[in-house]
Parts: C-alpha cells; sequence; structure tokens
C-alpha cells in the first residue's frame, strides 16, 4: 500500500495543493480561536468546502 510506504504524495508533496502543513495547522487554530471559515477560505484562495474539511480532519488528517 502506497499510503503505508511512504510514497502516497499527500498534503503539500502533492504537486497540485494550494496549502502546506503550516497553514493547515494555523487555519485549525485560526477557527477554533472564532475566526470564520468563510473568511479563511477567501485567504488561501480556497473553496469553504475545504476549509470545513481540514477542521474535521477528513482532509489533511496527516497534520497534528
Amino acid at each position: 500500500d502506497d499510503a503505508r510506504n511512504g510514497v502516497l504524495n499527500r498534503g503539500e508533496r502533492n504537486g497540485q495543493a494550494k496549502l502546506n502543513d503550516d497553514a493547515v495547522r494555523d487555519i485549525r487554530r485560526r477557527v477554533a480561536d472564532g475566526e470564520t471559515q468563510r473568511h479563511l477560505a477567501s485567504e488561501y484562495g480556497v473553496v469553504n468546502s475545504i476549509i470545513n474539511r481540514i477542521v474535521k480532519r477528513s482532509r489533511w488528517r496527516h497534520v497534528t
């Protein structure tokens, strides 16, 4: 399995990623501090659903 062997290009290793690990940590912190997901989506140039999935950890799970 690619994920188990460490060759899966997830997160910032994916060439099409608009975010990196630090941005994901920042997004989670700022949402926890009360910022709106819509504002963060606009700031980072992604759609609101991406921010929502990051916060719910259904995307970028590997980032702690």
